[in-house]
């Protein structure tokens, strides 16, 4: 692990480019929220790593005309990012799985170039990392991954 200061947004915009054509072909409306000057100790390689996770999955599994939303604030000890999309799909129910390597849930995620594992993978560098990761779905309608980056 080799930390350094991570500017957050510049990270989140160079990662969300790669997205963009996708999102407007899938007409998502999105949005990101993050001072231009809020950075984060951490590993740059391996946050790169879990951002390109998370935004891959949030653009793959948010159906057509959803939102994907990507908010980031620097509280008293710690910085946290959210990653909230739409879902058709997900319940509270599902979210003890999530990071399962392999899971699926029932064909709903079965999308091409997905192998199962990227969530898991988030989990473990976030865990190397000393991050804290929950998830959570409100109203069976909107996926929410949260990072929270310890000062």
């Amino acid at each position: 692990v080799e930390t350094a200061a991570v500017p957050l947004r510049a990270l989140l915009e160079e990662l969300w480019s790669s997205h963009r054509a996708e999102a407007e072909r899938k007409r998502l409306r999105w949005h990101i929220i993050c001072p231009a000057d809020l950075c984060v100790q951490t590993d740059q390689t391996m946050a790169r790593l879990i951002l390109a996770n998370l935004l891959d999955n949030a653009v793959e599994y948010t159906p057509q005309g959803g939102r994907v939303g990507i908010r980031a604030a620097n509280g008293d000890a710690a910085t946290r990012l959210e990653i909230s999309n739409t879902t058709d799909s997900l319940t509270m129910e599902d979210l003890p799985r999530l990071s399962e390597p392999f899971w699926r849930k029932n064909g709903h995620r079965m999308h091409q170039g997905h192998a199962g594992l990227g969530l898991s993978l988030v989990h473990a560098l976030g865990h190397v990392l000393g991050m804290d990761i929950r998830e959570s779905v409100e109203n069976d309608s909107e996926f929410t991954i949260t990072l929270t980056f310890k000062a």
